[in-house]
């Protein structure tokens, strides 16, 4: 194997440089603020999760093209595609009571 090819990205991935990283933070504080502006709060959820937590709100194929691996304990878990799954997971979970409508976002 030719030594380029090991330290080469998957495709679609891609490393950000500063002055790119300046940029996209600027760009994040200002949507961050105009959804403040409109009463919507951040929420952040784990970059993966059990795999039969994310699978019902998946299409076939999406489940099937994302990234997958075992836990320790040998659990199936899975990168999430999407943010809707766990959105509505916290948001049935954590905010059961609250006065609708709940206003969130996530980036």
């Amino acid at each position: 194997m030719r030594e380029s090819a090991k330290l080469s990205l998957p495709r679609g991935a891609r490393d950000l440089m500063p002055e790119e990283v300046r940029r996209r933070e600027a760009l994040l504080t200002q949507i961050d603020g105009l959804c403040r502006r409109q009463r919507y709060e951040r929420l952040v959820t784990p970059t993966f999760e059990l795999a039969d937590a994310l699978k019902p709100g998946l299409g076939p194929d999406l489940y099937d093209m994302a990234f997958k691996f075992f836990d320790r304990e040998g659990r199936l878990m899975m990168l999430r595609p999407d943010l809707t799954t766990p959105l509505a997971r916290l948001a049935a979970g954590r905010f059961k009571g609250h006065k609708h409508p709940l206003r969130f976002f996530h980036h």
